[in-house]
């Protein structure tokens, strides 16, 4: 039995969390995503799980309006350069590791794994930099901010906002006054088994192992969409996997319907990639890369304060920042279960070919 119909369930897993008697199992449906069900052989009909799930709107803490909106940079050009878009995400971060405090991040691991981790100084921060375009693995993380929390810590977490509403309700009544949450826009996030398909396609495809992967490569410009596979031999860039993600046709269910696609953002700070800024400031757009930032809560003002002198930045006054993700979700495709029957019955090749055109 899911806790919440399963097309809606976006896979924070917080229910697994805040569950008293641990009777939430993690099941992995054919799609390769993740679903908590309800161990009915331990429950004790609490409802807990059902009463604070995260993916009912009415139980999200919503912000209304941005209380400001700016475009920055950062002005370390390395920085900049070896982040997705202009850096913000790295300011934050350092003004948090100066106070001492932990951040947290999705990285890519060592077996190509995207997951959650904890980070308590700027090598292991680095580790989070660019775009991972996989439904990241959130592991224990609930758990070590619990205990960051506890011990008095300043912690900065970053994540979807589906991801910042499920750490809301796993803290559940917490004080989380050191809390500072940073969501990054989202397309949608595509099934870690298709995602590992690739994986394995392009490594039989290059008879080589891929040790490493930019799924956004800056290298080749802010506004391309390539992603460049390192070998252990070479390197290969390409945009298959740019295609099948931006396809729609991996997404998780959820992603469809999603309630953090619109102006009403559930963080205290909202960044991503100004894709408007050569309508609202041309000459401040130099190919290398301009973050949005949305500044939706006090405490997100209080950290924008800490940042601004790391950045070049402008104030937005226009609605030139409102890209696709701030205003709707992704579509779901007419044919995205003649996609999944497919690729059950005939593989992965034959999707790429069929539905991609690789």
């Amino acid at each position: 039995m899911y806790v919440v119909e399963k097309s809606k369930c976006s896979g924070c897993l917080a229910c697994k969390e805040i569950c008293p008697v641990g009777a939430i199992d993690v099941i992995e449906d054919e799609e390769g995503f993740q679903y908590p069900q309800i161990n009915e052989k331990k429950c004790i009909n609490c409802g807990k799980c059902r009463r604070l799930c995260a993916v009912k709107r009415e139980k999200v803490d919503f912000q209304k309006k941005p209380i400001t909106i700016i475009g920055a940079k950062v002005k370390e050009e390395q920085e900049r350069m070896t982040s997705r878009s202009g850096g913000a995400f790295m300011a934050m971060a350092d003004y948090i590791l100066k106070e001492k405090g932990i951040v947290y991040g999705c990285k890519l691991g060592r077996n190509l794994e995207v997951y959650h981790a904890r980070a308590t100084n700027k090598e292991e921060v680095n580790e989070f930099k660019g775009s991972k375009y996989v439904k990241s693995n959130l592991k224990n993380v609930y758990h070590e901010v619990k205990e960051d929390l506890r011990n008095h810590k300043k912690v900065l977490f970053s994540g979807t906002g589906c991801e910042i509403a499920g750490l809301k309700t796993a803290l559940n009544e917490m004080d989380t006054k050191n809390l500072y949450t940073c969501d990054v826009i989202c397309f949608g996030v595509p099934s870690p088994l298709i995602y590992q398909e690739y994986i394995r396609f392009m490594e039989e495809k290059e008879k080589d192992k891929i040790i490493n992967i930019d799924f956004r490569d800056k290298s080749l410009g802010w506004s391309t969409h390539n992603e460049t596979l390192v070998f252990r031999k070479k390197k290969v860039t390409t945009d298959s996997y740019a295609k099948l993600f931006g396809s729609c046709y991996a997404l998780r269910p959820s992603c469809y319907h999603c309630q953090f696609t619109n102006m009403d953002r559930v963080s205290d700070i909202t960044i991503g990639d100004f894709w408007g800024i050569d309508k609202e400031n041309k000459e401040f757009n130099d190919e290398r890369g301009v973050s949005i930032i949305l500044v939706n809560t006090e405490k997100g003002t209080e950290l924008l304060e800490h940042i601004l002198d790391m950045t070049n930045w402008i104030t937005v006054h226009n609605e030139n920042y409102l890209q696709p993700r701030l205003q709707f979700p992704s579509l779901k495709p007419n044919d995205r279960e003649a996609f999944w029957k497919d690729y059950k019955e005939n593989g992965f090749e034959y999707i790429m070919k069929k539905y991609i055109e690789i």
